[in-house]
């Protein structure tokens, strides 16, 4: 071979990565699955989006969502509904009632407050019914991420809204947080999940009861602060070391006055509700990204993570 078309050889097989990674590829995936709050079936997502390789990093972007539900066969999946913008970050598959509830976040936006560069995003909580009727629960944008040293570090906001279905479906916990480099502060309306008519008043929730005055630096913890239905009438945001029984916190009921509980065990807030990665017999669920379950062996003994207290 002449040795001009040799170095125009090396020099295109060197070159292919760069280009290549100029352009953007459709992609999609499977994750998130969940069981139904009875046990009778799954609930799974299928996400798609634009992707690309730029110096071994993977970009991706334009991400949009597929609800899907099978039975117990899992080899029978149907699409609910159509495609929805945004990339899905939490799913609930309230069947007893027949509706799922899907939490999407949008692509981030960088906004300044002219010394600070944070982070934006709109949250959507949309509840899809099984016939694939969807209605919008909570919708709200708000800071994710916030930087108060002129962006040399940052912290996650509280999410400026988060939907969690009680354990029988009927009611929703609807929460909304806002974060600024002075304060954080958080919410809490209970919502017929029918009806969406607001069940009593709001609560201004007490975070600086729940995180302890010792904390260096609070606004990087409430972030973390797990919270659950107990039943199906109360909710509680709680503080505690992760297995403990010294978990601490506000429960709080429609219409009552909030309640402050201590010495409870941590698995009470985990999972937090009927339906979730984990069913009452303690199997795990997963789904890989080709759409092939991993379903893990009973545990129902005191260490697993099945919803409710194992007090």
């Amino acid at each position: 071979m002449p040795r001009l078309n040799l170095k125009l050889l090396l020099v295109a097989l060197l070159s292919a990565p760069l280009f290549t990674g100029c352009f953007w590829l459709e992609n999609d995936n499977f994750e998130g699955a969940v069981w139904a709050d009875d046990g009778e079936g799954v609930a799974y997502i299928s996400s798609s989006y634009m992707t690309r390789k730029r110096f071994g990093h993977s970009q991706k972007k334009d991400f949009h969502t597929r609800l899907y539900i099978t039975d117990l066969s899992m080899d029978n999946g149907e699409q609910v509904g159509s495609s929805m913008a945004g990339r899905a970050t939490v799913l609930y598959y309230m069947k007893s009632e027949g509706y799922l509830l899907v939490g999407r976040e949008s692509a981030k936006t960088e906004i300044s407050n002219g010394q600070n560069p944070n982070e934006q995003r709109t949250i959507t909580f949309d509840k899809m019914e099984l016939d694939g009727t969807k209605t919008q629960v909570a919708r709200e944008t708000g800071l994710t991420m916030v930087s108060c040293d002129g962006g040399s570090s940052a912290f996650s906001g509280l999410p400026p809204v988060t939907v969690i279905p009680s354990p029988d479906g009927k009611t929703f916990a609807v929460l909304h947080g806002a974060s600024t480099c002075d304060s954080v502060s958080q919410t809490l309306t209970f919502v017929d999940a029918h009806t969406l008519e607001v069940k009593g008043d709001t609560f201004d929730v007490d975070l600086d009861a729940l995180v302890p005055g010792h904390v260096a630096q609070p606004n990087l913890l409430v972030n973390l602060l797990p919270m659950a239905w107990l039943d199906q009438n109360n909710f509680m945001i709680g503080f505690g070391s992760f297995m403990s029984d010294m978990t601490k916190g506000w429960v709080y009921t429609p219409e009552e006055e909030p309640v402050w509980r201590e010495n409870m065990k941590f698995d009470c807030l985990y999972p937090a509700t009927s339906s979730s990665y984990i069913n009452e017999n303690g199997q795990s669920i997963e789904v890989g990204s080709g759409g092939w379950f991993d379903v893990g062996s009973e545990n129902s003994g005191p260490d697993s993570q099945t919803f409710g207290c194992s007090e």
